[in-house]
């Protein structure tokens, strides 16, 4: 059982080791198919340094609570619900 869980995690890293090193290769040679073209795509490091830099800033705390706090406000009082434009 153990052997089995160990196959199928091996695989998807594989997997994943595989589609990241064809978008590296592909934006490193700019690779142009016709309809999808890699010429504009960013680098698969740049990306990671990107979102670390994104994930340790203040500003994904003020985006996440501007987006999830919930735009309506029911009123246990007069059974009202309010809706919050502001937000």
């Amino acid at each position: 059982m153990i052997d089995l869980k160990l196959g199928s995690w091996l695989r998807r890293a594989c997997s994943l080791a595989i589609c990241l090193s064809f978008w590296q290769m592909a934006t490193t040679l700019k690779l142009d198919f016709g309809v999808v073209t890699f010429s504009n795509v960013p680098l698969p490091a740049d990306v990671a340094s990107a979102a670390l830099e994104f994930f340790h800033s203040p500003r994904l705390f003020f985006i996440g609570v501007g987006c999830v706090l919930p735009s309506h406000h029911r009123d246990d009082r007069t059974g009202i619900d309010e809706h919050y434009s502001s937000l």
